[in-house]
């Protein structure tokens, strides 16, 4: 997990968890 210096947008955050989910 990269740990960015400003907060993840939520849209970067349940884009990062729908592409997990896929499996991709």
């Amino acid at each position: 997990m990269v740990a960015l210096p400003k907060p993840i947008p939520r849209f970067l955050l349940r884009l990062t968890i729908t592409t997990g989910g896929s499996g991709l």
